[in-house]
């Protein structure tokens, strides 16, 4: 019978299976959103609006990143405080480029994105450490 962990972490008594993340299918969502912005990043370049598209695409990969890693309060936390500079900067890096250097756009987004992969691994090896500083609490509770 699988057993409630943390904001919608479910572990599984039987054969430690886990999904995180708030929403049952938020690594779902990631994947399909990593996948769009993938697949359409060639052809948005040749675009006019193309530049604009590839934010929105970006924004929605970024925050579809935030509900996929979300497992607990703790790691929520971590991914909008990541997620939010990153989102911000490429935002304004659209809007005013002269405001931030044009490094900062990038450097925030992979800032995020490494926390991200080191999250998502991290979840598929649960042996990789219980309760580290992610946030993550495999222990079963009550």
């Amino acid at each position: 019978m699988p057993q409630t962990t943390q904001l919608g972490s479910t572990e599984a008594a039987g054969n430690g299976q886990i999904n995180a993340g708030i929403l049952r299918f938020s690594v779902a969502y990631f994947l399909v959103t990593l996948v769009l912005l993938y697949v359409a990043a060639p052809f948005l370049e040749h675009l006019q609006g193309g530049i604009l598209i590839d934010g929105v695409l970006m924004t929605l990969v970024l925050s579809s990143a935030v509900l996929a890693v979300s497992s607990g309060r703790r790691a929520l936390a971590l991914a909008l405080g990541l997620a939010i500079p990153a989102i911000t900067a490429k935002w304004v890096s659209y809007w005013r480029p002269d405001l931030l250097p044009p490094e900062v756009s990038p450097l925030t987004g992979l800032l995020f994105v490494f926390f991200v992969v080191l999250h998502l691994f991290r979840g598929a090896s649960p042996s990789w450490g219980r309760g580290s500083w992610l946030g993550r609490n495999y222990q079963s509770v009550g």
